[in-house]
């Protein structure tokens, strides 16, 4: 049966603070959906649809994250009154990383991220959800 990561994928850089040391660094996830298709904004526009939400730990512990989730786009699916807001291919999500963080994350050598999403056709069909996931070797 198909699944969510059948219809996305991501692509993810780390984007490291060059002019001031006190500045987050920043993932940058960029989701790669099938034309067609969709994934629901998050906040999810009603309490039972899934939202995209992102995760990272490292060594095999959270890490808190300051996301910019996107507003998305108005899908034009109304469900109870309620027109769905999505995001579509080439969304950018963007997740600052404390300095601790940065920290953890270079004395470790990497992150694993996760990225939550389902995946509706344009015509209202949903997929079951499924975590993407990349790992990222730190790089200076």
């Amino acid at each position: 049966m198909p699944t969510s990561a059948d219809k996305v994928h991501m692509t993810v850089h780390l984007a490291l603070p060059r002019d001031s040391p006190a500045s987050p660094a920043v993932l940058v996830v960029r989701l790669d959906i099938r034309k067609g298709w969709h994934v629901n904004a998050n906040p999810a526009s009603l309490p039972f649809l899934i939202p995209t939400v992102e995760k990272v730990t490292i060594a095999g512990s959270p890490v808190a994250l300051d996301i910019a989730y996107p507003r998305g786009r108005n899908s034009h699916i109304v469900l109870q009154g309620t027109a769905i807001r999505v995001y579509n291919n080439d969304t950018v999500l963007k997740a600052s990383l404390s300095g601790q963080a940065l920290d953890r994350f270079k004395a470790t050598g990497s992150l694993i991220l996760g990225v939550m999403v389902q995946s509706c056709s344009d015509k209202g069909i949903c997929l079951p959800p499924a975590t993407l996931i990349s790992s990222l070797p730190y790089h200076s």
